[in-house]
């Protein structure tokens, strides 16, 4: 029998298609990336209200993160009165990698999720062009060039009797070849009493409209630690009162490698790292650094590009990964990339050569130390699949990875107590 249907979700944030007789359901737990070996599913559940037995057609389209078809999956199900019943898709041979899955039951559409699987197989190799070491020596000699004039400030309103926190500013990397050093700042937490300390650099995720939250590092919180919260050129405590010269930080000087915003942004990260292994009260030897989404790329810089100074990383929902990738899965970036492709009359070759020094990928392999990376399966702006391109190629078989199959672009609050944990743990192995 033909059903009408209509879509719903319910309060408890299950999925839902209703009908005047039928409703389908999925539940959350079908939101999960499979490892190897194992056998990918989904499973459909139908319920019956009506006071006679209802078949219903229920349809899985799968579909590569990439909006390439990847199967689709038909079977009826036939519901007593009042009862319920359940439908489960098994995907035997799919490719290792992320899908979008869409269910209809009788037509109706109900919400669409992702999926993965085995996604430490997925290959996305390096792009790196013949001058690409060379490129970033010679970024970091200009930046050791520079004398960052360390400034600090302390706040009085921030500080507490264990820990001081103070305003830094230090001169980094100038925008152009010969210009100005450009001062760059951000919040440092150092414990009051004498001693030496771990060192935590939070590098800070992309400012948007200008608008996002600013840390200082709480002084009651992570006791024992020194840390830094570190704002990169024209974001952050750079992109108040007028601070912000960049304007879109992705568009600034874009298709120019040598100009461009992320060569000095990444100098930026480096001169952080320079900044707290400058300090009395800092255990060299035990400096991590974290970050999320655009923070995650810097991380995953700072790694690479900071000289070995960074024990360990937890880079998580990381920005700036496989543009090749990325721009064939998401409207954002892609579409200020295109907009400047055009406007720079660049071919797609050009401009992809051009973003590849600054893919986060090309720098994977320059990582050496302990890695914990979280990633989001539901992410709509950084998502797993590009992820997975840095991570896959980091150049350390200590690395561990943790899914979030529920969550967009956004870590779960525990996130930070288990990062904070896996330091611990690297610091626990000396």
């Amino acid at each position: 029998m033909k059903l009408r249907t209509i879509v719903a979700v319910t309060l408890s944030g299950a999925f839902v298609a209703a009908s005047a007789a039928v409703t389908g359901r999925i539940d959350k737990s079908n939101h999960r990336c499979w490892e190897e070996g194992e056998t990918p599913a989904v499973t459909v559940n139908i319920a019956n209200s009506d006071g006679v037995s209802a078949e219903a057609a229920v349809v899985l389209s799968l579909s590569t993160d990439t909006w390439q078809p990847a199967g689709e999956y038909s079977r009826k199900a036939v519901v007593a009165s009042r009862d319920s019943a359940s439908v489960t898709f098994e995907m035997p041979a799919l490719a290792p990698g992320f899908y979008r899955v869409k269910v209809t039951v009788d037509g109706a559409e109900l919400p669409q999720f992702n999926i993965g699987y085995n996604p430490t197989a997925i290959v996305s190799p390096a792009d790196r062009q013949p001058d690409f070491s060379e490129f970033w020596q010679q970024a970091l000699g200009e930046l050791a060039a520079v004398a960052p004039e360390y400034k600090l400030t302390r706040d009085p309103y921030r500080s507490s009797a264990d820990k001081n926190v103070y305003m830094v500013e230090m001169k980094s990397l100038p925008d152009t070849v010969g210009g100005e050093p450009v001062v760059i700042r951000g919040f440092y937490s150092e414990p009051v009493a004498p001693g030496c300390y771990p060192v935590l650099i939070t590098y800070q995720g992309y400012d948007g409209n200008g608008t996002s939250q600013i840390y200082y590092g709480n002084p009651d919180d992570k006791k024992g630690w020194i840390e830094f919260y570190l704002s990169t050129r024209g974001q952050l405590l750079d992109n108040r009162d007028g601070k912000n010269h960049y304007g879109d930080w992705l568009a600034w000087n874009f298709g120019d490698k040598e100009k461009y915003y992320y060569r000095a942004a990444f100098m930026d990260v480096v001169r952080a790292i320079d900044f707290v292994c400058s300090r009395e009260k800092a255990d060299t030897t035990n400096v991590y650094a974290q970050g999320q989404s655009q923070g995650g790329a810097f991380t995953v810089a700072a790694a690479a590009l900071g000289g070995g100074r960074i024990k360990a990383i937890a880079p998580a929902v990381t920005f700036l990964g496989d543009f090749p990738d990325y721009f064939r899965i998401v409207h954002w970036p892609a579409n200020v990339a295109m907009r400047c492709r055009d406007e720079k009359g660049l071919s797609d070759e050009e401009m992809y050569r051009f973003l590849s020094y600054f893919d986060v990928k090309n720098l994977a392999s320059w990582v050496k130390c302990p890695v914990l990376a979280a990633f989001a399966l539901q992410d709509p702006v950084c998502p797993p699949h590009t992820n997975f391109a840095s991570y896959n190629l980091f150049d350390t078989s200590d690395k561990n990875y943790i899914i979030m199959p529920y969550n967009g672009h956004w870590v779960t609050p525990d996130w930070y107590g288990r990062f904070m944990d896996f330091f611990y743990s690297v610091m626990e192995r000396e």
